[in-house]
C-alpha cells in the first residue's frame, strides 16, 4: 500500500533546504549584525563575521572557540566610527585570511562541518528517492492494467507497484546498502579525519573562497 507519495519526498527536501538557508543564513547574519550601525553597514559587517565564522570552523575551531574570536572582532568593530565601518572591513583583508591568522593555519577536523554534510547527503538522498520512484510510478500507470505488478531498483532504491482498482498504483519503497553509504561518505569528506594524521605546514591547505 502506498506509505507516502513520492511528492512528499520531493516537499521534505525542500523544507529542509529553506530551513535550513533561514538558520544558518538569516539567524547567523542577525546574531552578528553590530549595533549602532545604519541597516546597509550593520549588513555588511554581519556578513564579514558569518564569513569569518565559517573560515574558523574550516580550520576545526571548536564553537566556543569559533564564538569567542567572532565576538571579539564584533566588539572591535562596534567600537568604530559607523562613517568608517566600510574602510576598517577592507583593511581587515577577507575572512579567510584573517582566520588563517588567526589559527596559525593550524588545520583540525571539522566535525559540525561533518554533520551538516550529512544532513545536505540526507536531503539529496531524499531529493533523489522523490525523483526516480515517481518516474517510476509514472511510467508503471501509463501502461499497466489492474492487478499488474512491477519491481524496480537503482541508486541503492527498490520499489515494487501493484496497479489497483482505481487507475493508481499501490506501491512500497526501500533501501539498499548503498544509501547508507552516501552519509557516511558525507561525514568523512566534511569532517576531513586524515587532518589528525597529517602535519601541514601552515597554509598548506586553503580554505574555498568566502
Amino acid at each position: 500500500m502506498t506509505i507516502y507519495s513520492p511528492g512528499d519526498e520531493l516537499r521534505l527536501a525542500l523544507i529542509n533546504i529553506i530551513v535550513f538557508i533561514f538558520v544558518f543564513g538569516v539567524v547567523s547574519l542577525w546574531r552578528h549584525r553590530i549595533p549602532g550601525l545604519a541597516l546597509a553597514r550593520s549588513i555588511r559587517g554581519a556578513f564579514y563575521l558569518t564569513r569569518y565564522s565559517w573560515a574558523l570552523e574550516y580550520y576545526g575551531l571548536r564553537r566556543t572557540e569559533t564564538k569567542s574570536h567572532v565576538e571579539a572582532l564584533r566588539a572591535d568593530l562596534g567600537a568604530v566610527d559607523p562613517k568608517g565601518i566600510d574602510a576598517t572591513l577592507r583593511g581587515l583583508g577577507p575572512p579567510r585570511t584573517l582566520a588563517a591568522e588567526v589559527t596559525s593555519g593550524t588545520l583540525r577536523p571539522t566535525w559540525l562541518r561533518g554533520l551538516v554534510w550529512v544532513w545536505a547527503a540526507w536531503v539529496f538522498a531524499l531529493a533523489i528517492s522523490g525523483l526516480v520512484t515517481d518516474a517510476f510510478l509514472g511510467g508503471f500507470e501509463a501502461v499497466a492494467a489492474q492487478g499488474d505488478q512491477a519491481n524496480w531498483s537503482g541508486w541503492g532504491l527498490k520499489a515494487a507497484a501493484t496497479m489497483g482498482d482505481n487507475g493508481r498504483a499501490e506501491w512500497v519503497e526501500g533501501g539498499g546498502a548503498a544509501l547508507l553509504l552516501l552519509p557516511l561518505g558525507a561525514f568523512v569528506l566534511g569532517t576531513r579525519p586524515w587532518r589528525l594524521l597529517s602535519h601541514s605546514k601552515p597554509g598548506s591547505e586553503t580554505p574555498p573562497g568566502l
